[in-house]
């Protein structure tokens, strides 16, 4: 296996050190982007709010990390996807592996693989996506386009009080814009971009908020967005195959037939159609082997991803406390053709009797969910603040993997030789509670649980001409589980807090397949500990603003996914244990309202607490958990500029770095993705209601591995994913 990565605190580089150097003149790149229509030094920077505990709190007062990164920057600095967001979060990790997948973590958890993500997900506090390792959870991913969101809200470390299953490395909250009662308002933008070495893209946005009365209003968004491609297939003469058109909307429905009532309904859709993969062929050292070039059969490459979300969300003031009720119904559908031929031609062959055929896999899943939250929240500012809640979720999952003989010239199919179905259900009943107690105006201490029940049911049907008589099995799982949270805070004055948390998570264990073949019939949940450290302030009248966090996560039991030999079927073990522990340091400083600094610092020491006998590659204690940066760092410079009248310029820059990051266990080690530095400029100038923005990402057009691994057999012996190459855009817009 390759060398792990030495435990010693690696030099920092420029921006690294840039970071560091502006930490006290700098801040969240998360940060909302205060209005730059009229320039008045002596203004007060915007408040930020968020609701990841469940009331509306200012982000200095709440006891945990969170990083919020707001719809206008994202717009502005073309943030269109969770790669794009990784070296402005600290703790945050994303592996894009192709065909829409992507994989996060938050905090170094994680051991890799696709299937049950470590990082929770929600839109509105609706959980989204599948949450057992049958439901192929981080596959389906939600990228929302900034006209549709109001604010990301990553929340580092686990969650499961509050959040419950899936959430022990955190959360990612998705939090949309309410419909205004006010008045009549909406925007609309156009725009284009090119990317090196690729082709041109384009895209278009639209909102429109209708008051319907004083009490009634609905807020429309849509949005179509064409990705260009860069990446080409030489062997089937396909130029810039990995071009996607991501498009999408929602429409929401704000009442309020009553002070003491309001009602918010919305429908959400996202859909997202690639052409290929965006893989590129390389060597063992991860370097291209004929630049963005792949190589793969006919005919493979597509896919789609589809989400579907509906929500109710219900708010009544019942004096005592406000009642909440939040539904949620999703559809979630994913489908793509890959490339099997480097593990799977030999069967190919093998089943039909030629030697002209290649593999070729086409996967599907299909995920319906429904889930309700019920919940008390007592009122704020008192002696004794109280949550308590109660949560249902059904999932049922159905995923579909079929190899295929295709033609190696035509690409025509020639036979279906493993048509695999294993339908799944997840069902999770959940009670929690969050007692806060104000000792004095300074101190309080919260402490929270929850407590869970869940059954699973697993069926699998695997046919074709290696299975006569077909093979079947039916397996179920229950489970309980409890999770807690203790946080004690301090107010050093109103604008300084500090904190201290221990806060547990958990992913839910469930039913092995093949238990008739001698595997355990049922694996557990594994759990993370989290002991953190906090420190929030506000300074000089709100003109700087700083966040520092140390923390150390356990974690315990992992979930681990195994292959038979003999049957080549995958059933799950827990073993083993790991350790992640690190720092994250956020600051802002605004001197002028016209000038905005901001600088991000994290490091991430994430690795096995022991021997790992069962994972792939039996890896050693200290071997490096997947993904995870050691160091992370940005720093972004904003300065609005006026010309006259109501017409404003702005200019703005953010260097980014992110480390050197191992990749997933292996049976040949880890490979290791190296680190890179990118830079990023922007500009724009408003007129009135009119804006036109330019910007230019990867200027310098780094080109490195930020994703992939070793193909199982055959040559090239990797597909690595690459960070986007430089992209240059501009967009018009009007607001009203």
């Amino acid at each position: 296996m390759m060398k792990n990565r030495a435990n010693g605190l690696k030099p920092l580089n420029l921006a690294s050190s840039l970071a560091i150097i502006s930490f006290a003149m700098a801040g969240t790149a998360q940060a909302q982007t205060p209005d730059t229509t009229t320039l008045d030094a002596s203004a007060e920077p915007q408040e930020i709010l968020v609701t990841a505990t469940k009331r509306s709190e200012r982000l200095i007062e709440v006891p945990l990390s969170i990083s919020v990164v707001d719809a206008s920057t994202m717009a502005s600095q073309n943030l269109v996807s969770v790669q794009d967001i990784v070296a402005r979060v600290p703790g945050l990790a994303a592996n894009t592996v192709g065909s829409g997948r992507v994989q996060i973590a938050i905090r170094g958890i994680t051991t890799g693989g696709l299937n049950n993500t470590t990082v929770g997900i929600t839109v509105d506090d609706v959980p989204l996506g599948g949450t057992t390792n049958f439901s192929y959870g981080s596959w389906l991913v939600p990228e929302l386009d900034p006209t549709i969101i109001q604010q990301v809200e990553v929340l580092r470390g686990p969650q499961g009080t509050l959040y419950g299953a899936a959430s022990l490395g955190g959360l990612m909250r998705y939090v949309t814009a309410s419909p205004r009662f006010d008045r009549l308002s909406g925007s609309v933008s156009a725009g284009a971009r090119s990317v090196s070495h690729g082709e041109a893209g384009f895209g278009v946005r639209g909102a429109l908020n209708v008051p319907l009365g004083s009490n009634v209003a609905v807020l429309a968004n849509g949005y179509f967005r064409r990705d260009p491609g860069y990446v080409d297939d030489a062997s089937r003469g396909l130029r810039n195959i990995n071009r996607a058109d991501n498009w999408g909307g929602r429409v929401a429905l704000g009442w309020e037939p009553a002070d003491t009532l309001s009602v918010k309904l919305a429908a959400l859709l996202q859909k997202v159609d690639g052409d290929g993969t965006s893989q590129i062929d390389a060597d063992s050292s991860l370097q291209p082997l004929a630049g963005y070039n792949q190589s793969n059969l006919v005919s493979t490459g597509p896919y789609r991803r589809k989400i579907q979300l509906y929500t109710s969300t219900i708010d009544l003031d019942l004096d005592f406390a406000t009642l909440t009720s939040v539904t949620g119904y999703s559809l979630n559908d994913f489908r793509s053709i890959d490339d099997a031929n480097a593990t799977f031609q030999g069967l190919a062959q093998l089943a039909t009797g030629r030697a002209d055929v290649g593999a070729i896999s086409y996967f599907s899943v299909n995920s319906r969910k429904f889930s309700q939250e019920l919940r008390l929240v007592s009122p704020s500012n008192q002696p004794l603040e109280w949550l308590i809640g109660a949560f249902y979720t059904n999932e049922k999952n159905k995923p579909f993997y079929n190899l295929v003989a295709s033609d190696l010239t035509s690409g025509e199919v020639v036979d279906e030789f493993f048509p695999d179905r294993y339908p799944n259900s997840y069902k999770e009943y959940a009670a929690f509670a969050s007692l806060t107690y104000h000792f004095n105006d300074r101190f309080d201490l919260q402490v929270g649980g929850r407590y869970g029940h869940n059954k699973q049911v697993f069926d699998e049907s695997i046919t074709g001409p290696f299975y006569d008589p077909p093979y079947s099995v039916h397996a179920e799982s229950d489970e309980n589980v409890f999770t807690y949270s203790v946080t004690p805070r301090f107010r050093i004055n109103p604008n300084m807090t500090l904190y201290g948390r221990v806060a547990s998570g958990y992913r839910p264990g469930g039913p092995n397949p093949g238990a008739g073949f001698g595997f355990p019939a049922t694996y557990s949940s594994d759990t993370t500990v989290n002991y953190e450290i906090g420190y929030k302030a506000s300074l000089f009248d709100r003109m700087l603003s700083l966040e520092a966090s140390i923390y150390q996560i356990d974690w315990k039991d992992i979930q681990l996914q195994q292959v038979d030999p003999v049957t080549s079927l995958a059933y799950y073990v827990n073993a083993s244990r790991a350790r992640s522990r690190g720092f994250e340091l956020l600051a802002t400083l605004r001197p002028l309202q016209t000038l905005t600094f901001v600088a991000t610092l994290g490091y991430t020491d994430a690795e096995l607490a022991e021997d790992a006998p069962f994972i792939t590659g039996s890896p050693t204690k200290g071997a490096a958990l997947p993904l995870s940066a050691p160091w992370s760092s940005s720093l972004a410079v904003d300065h609005d500029i006026p010309v006259s009248g109501d017409t404003t310029a702005s200019l703005g820059f953010t260097i980014s770095y992110l480390d050197a990051r191992r990749g997933n266990f292996a049976s040949y080690g880890q490979a290791r993705y190296p680190g890179f530095t990118t830079a990023d400029l922007r500009a724009s100038l408003k007129h009135g209601d009119w804006k036109l923005s330019a910007f230019a990402s990867n200027i310098f057009d780094k080109r490195v591995a930020v994703g992939g691994d070793q193909r199982s057999t055959g040559n090239p012996v990797f597909g690595i994913n690459i960070n986007r190459p430089r992209t240059i855009g501009l967009d018009l817009s009007r607001s009203f």
